[in-house]
């Protein structure tokens, strides 16, 4: 109950007399205000994890039996490897998969998340609608995604563009049975690749349970470059339905 505990850190940071003072009081407000997706980066610990964004391209295999394998990786929000990203995912599902390609395999486990709309993206061939998910915040106000073979946008008005220069025969994909892989370090942004596969009739999952921080989280920025980053919305899938918490 937000409405209660707000006074008490807002009362103690008159009261702060450093700014490690003030930051362990924003840091202590901040998880209880978004619970365990939110968290407080100060600004150096902000930096440094903005460098150390993965980017690695999702890797597209063809197996025995003829089978594809995508392993969805995590990545970054930096514009351009997002771009790049999503449109290697898509290329290499292409360039792999043909009339005799008896299913397809997705593989989330490991991937702890950071941007899903590349992820959606990469994988966009597989998906048998284009509106796969949204997000519901806290006054109970919906939006949308919508991903095609050549973008992933939201609602709230983000975008990712990356038009792909290969001819998509969807009869390729159309109806195909696909495995979805994932264990309980499938977090976050992978998650919500999870949720745009679910209700889709030719899919099914396997592994664990993932790591149930199926939320949205938005960044608010300080002045002195630290930043809170504050769970302010649930998933949901293609129906408009909240997905549960593990």
């Amino acid at each position: 109950d937000w409405s209660a505990q707000r006074d008490a850190p807002i009362e103690a940071g008159a009261a702060a007399e450093t700014l490690d003072g003030a930051h362990e009081l924003i840091a202590a407000a901040t998880s209880d205000a978004g619970g365990r997706h939110s968290r407080f980066l100060p600004a150096e610990e902000r930096e440094a994890s903005y460098a150390e964004a993965p980017s690695d391209p999702p890797a597209v295999e063809a197996t025995q039996g003829r089978t594809v394998t995508i392993t969805v990786s995590a990545i970054g929000h930096d514009g351009q490897l997002a771009e790049e990203y999503a449109r290697a995912g898509v290329e290499r599902l292409v360039a792999l998969a043909d009339a005799e390609t008896c299913g397809f395999v997705v593989d989330l486990r490991g991937n702890w998340g950071g941007n899903a709309f590349p992820m959606l993206g990469a994988v966009s061939p597989l998906f048998d609608t284009n509106d796969v998910a949204g997000f519901v915040d806290r006054d109970g106000t919906h939006g949308a995604i919508t991903v095609t073979t050549e973008s992933a946008t939201s609602d709230e008005g983000y975008e990712l563009r990356f038009d792909s220069e290969v001819d998509i025969d969807a009869s390729v994909f159309a109806g195909k049975p696909i495995a979805v892989q994932q264990d309980f370090y499938t977090a976050s942004a992978a998650e919500m690749v999870l949720t745009a596969f679910t209700g889709q009739s030719n899919v099914m999952t396997f592994g664990e349970k993932s790591n149930g921080l199926a939320t949205g989280v938005d960044g608010f920025m300080l002045a002195d470059g630290s930043e809170i980053l504050l769970t302010t919305s649930r998933y949901t899938d293609r129906t408009g339905a909240v997905m549960p918490e593990p």
